[in-house]
C-alpha cells in the first residue's frame, strides 16, 4: 500500500451491517498503519487494534502490509488473536475473542462498504492498493516473512 495524503482512512475492510469486521488503515495523529476489528455490530462496539509504532507509515512510500487472524477456540489460549506486520517485521498484536463477521458483505479494496449494494465505498483510501490476497488461515510468522 501507498498513501498518498495523510487524512484517516481505510485500504481494505470486510463489512457487518453497524461497523467493518475488520479495517486495515492509516491512522493519521500516529502516522502508523493499523489492523482493527469490532466485537458487536451495534454502537457498543469495542475496537480491538494491532497498531504499528508511531511515525512508521511514510506518505507516498509503498508498504507491504500483512493482517493476520486466528480466530477464537474455547480452551485453546493462542487463538482469538490478531497481528500486523510491516515490511515483513511484526509491528503489533491484540486480542478479540467476541469477533464479528458477516460473509453477505464485501471485501472492499480502496474504503469500507456496509451493504452488498454499495456502490460507492466510505472512508475512501487517498493512495494505491496492489496485489490484495486473502488465505482462508492466519499465516505464521515465517510465511509473512517470505512474503516480503
Amino acid at each position: 500500500m501507498k498513501i498518498n495524503s495523510a487524512l484517516g482512512t481505510t485500504a481494505v475492510c470486510q463489512g457487518t451491517t453497524q461497523h467493518q469486521a475488520f479495517y486495515l488503515s492509516y491512522d493519521k495523529p500516529s502516522q502508523a498503519w493499523t489492523f482493527q476489528t469490532t466485537t458487536t455490530n451495534d454502537e457498543n462496539s469495542d475496537f480491538p487494534t494491532a497498531e504499528g509504532d508511531s511515525n512508521t507509515a511514510p506518505i507516498g512510500t509503498w508498504t507491504h502490509l500483512v493482517a493476520t487472524y486466528r480466530a477464537p477456540v474455547t480452551g485453546d489460549s493462542n487463538t482469538g488473536t490478531m497481528a500486523l506486520y510491516q515490511n515483513g517485521t511484526l509491528m503489533g498484536t491484540a486480542t478479540n475473542l467476541s469477533p464479528q463477521y458477516d460473509s453477505s458483505l464485501p471485501l472492499t479494496v480502496g474504503g469500507c462498504a456496509n451493504s452488498a449494494s454499495a456502490t460507492t465505498p466510505y472512508l475512501a483510501f487517498p493512495g494505491s492498493v496492489a496485489d490484495v490476497h486473502v488465505y482462508p488461515r492466519a499465516l505464521t510468522t515465517a510465511e509473512v516473512s517470505t512474503l516480503h
